[in-house]
């Protein structure tokens, strides 16, 4: 099933799920095969000073704020 999951999946869809138990290796595992689908898809290589800026800043901010306030800028304020 693993196999079926890991390789047929990307076969037949182009992606695939994989089980690997090591936090780090599954990070690279993960970015090489996104690099491999944006060389397929013709994009241009990551570049992390022109696409690194995905929301974290954001998520920062709102990890800066007490817990009343952050339930608040996630959820909205309750009437």
């Amino acid at each position: 099933m693993l196999k079926y999951i890991s390789e047929g999946w990307e076969k037949i869809y182009g992606g695939k799920l994989e089980f690997i138990p090591d936090p780090d290796e599954m990070i690279k595992a993960a970015l090489t095969h996104i690099d491999k689908k944006r060389a397929e898809l013709g994009l241009p290589e990551y570049d992390s000073n022109k696409f690194g800026r995905s929301g974290d800043t954001r998520m920062r901010e709102l990890e800066a704020l007490p817990m009343e306030k952050k339930r608040e800028a996630i959820y909205g304020t309750v009437s």
